[in-house]
């Protein structure tokens, strides 16, 4: 495939996602590698998972805590991962982010078999309860979403970045799409201008609950 048949199929695949699809485009992942992982060190459970070019951060991070690459760097694709979620290998679980005895120094060492390896299969259920994410190494990543009702520790399922725009599924498990911050101009990417965004009858991007919708149950 040539840059220029690349570069359309992201942006139909992303004007997609933005105007009318339910889901993140995750199929975006596919043959993408993880080239970083941001986890423990007081991050909980939570993960991140960077793939793809190296984009530039538009200011750098003074943390010695995390890798050199990440702070002069963001991935082109994250993968921000806040609800339960588990690896397994030759269906063996090998970390379970709600399992009590898996400790963070589990998990670190678990998701370091992530590193280096690409995104060969993602599996979605509708509502976007349960998605697997299967890697070239023979690596499985699920998360398992979350409908929560009314509580005091109301939180997002999870993030997909990809170029200039952020697909979050909330804490509903309704998806809403907010402008992607922290990163320089990317070559190969167009902005969708916020009165493209404002065509489909949603709010702007930077207004409160933008582009917030339900997935059906039905």
């Amino acid at each position: 495939m040539n840059y220029l048949a690349l570069r359309n199929r992201r942006k139909m695949a992303i004007q997609e996602a933005v105007y009318n699809d339910p889901l993140p485009p995750l199929f975006l992942l596919l043959s993408q590698r993880c080239w970083a992982v941001v986890a423990g060190n007081g991050t909980g459970a939570q993960v991140s998972l960077h793939f793809g070019r190296k984009l530039t951060r538009s200011r750098v991070i003074d943390n010695p805590e995390i890798i050199p690459e990440l702070r002069t760097h963001l991935g082109e694709a994250i993968l921000f991962i806040e609800c339960k979620w588990s690896l397994s290998s030759k269906g063996k679980t090998l970390f379970d982010s709600e399992a009590e005895e898996d400790s963070n120094e589990k998990m670190e060492r678990s998701v370091t078999r992530l590193l280096g390896a690409s995104v060969r299969q993602v599996e979605v259920t509708m509502p976007p309860k349960r998605i697997a994410f299967t890697f070239d190494n023979g690596t499985v990543l699920t998360l398992d979403a979350d409908e929560q009702q009314e509580s005091n520790d109301l939180h997002d399922n999870f993030t997909f970045s990809f170029g200039y725009y952020s697909f979050v599924i909330g804490p509903d498990l309704g998806l809403r799409v907010i402008p992607r911050k922290g990163i320089l101009p990317i070559l190969g990417y167009e902005i969708i201008t916020p009165q493209q965004w404002g065509k489909s009858g949603t709010a702007l991007p930077n207004q409160p609950q933008a582009r917030a919708r339900r997935v059906s149950r039905d």
